[in-house]
């Protein structure tokens, strides 16, 4: 998973591999040592009523994707566009982007 912050955006890109992953055990976590804090981020697909969310917790960043969009988003791959969704967080807006490295397999 390639995590990618830039001004009010944030990406999660997963390789195909990781989509299996994902479509399998309905959670794909990964943590990031910063020696004395660890920070986790992660991908779950879960039943929601718009496509892409955030669930923000002191060290850990989670982005819930809806099941149904999810699966018909993997039903168009391969395709280089993603599931974009414009959300607000406490007065600021952010965008949401999930995408598949078709290119990549792990």
């Amino acid at each position: 998973m390639n995590l990618r912050i830039s001004e009010n955006q944030l990406r999660f890109r997963i390789t195909q591999g990781e989509t299996e992953l994902l479509m399998r055990d309905g959670t794909l976590a990964f943590s990031l040592n910063l020696g004395t804090q660890m920070v986790e981020y992660s991908v779950a697909v879960v039943e929601l009523e718009q496509t892409l969310t955030l669930d923000v917790k002191k060290n850990a960043w989670k982005l819930l994707v809806d099941r149904k969009d999810f699966s018909q988003f993997l039903a168009s791959l391969p395709s280089r566009e993603g599931i974009e969704q414009m959300i607000t967080m406490n007065g600021a807006q952010i965008e949401l982007v999930l995408e598949v490295d078709v290119r990549r397999k792990r």
